[in-house]
């Protein structure tokens, strides 16, 4: 099990991965829009195949 301090140190470096000018949400305003909207709605039911 990882410490949380690792944890952190992980996630800080897989946020260093991209450069923020290659983020896709960061060059599309539309797509940061919908995809805070999509976001924020409950998760869709999920039908089971009989």
């Amino acid at each position: 099990m990882l410490s949380p301090e690792r944890r952190r140190e992980i996630a800080r470096i897989g946020g260093k991965s991209v450069a923020p000018v290659n983020r896709a949400l960061s060059k599309d305003r539309d797509l940061a829009a919908a995809a805070g909207r999509v976001g924020g709605q409950p998760p869709r039911r999920c039908r089971r195949a009989s």
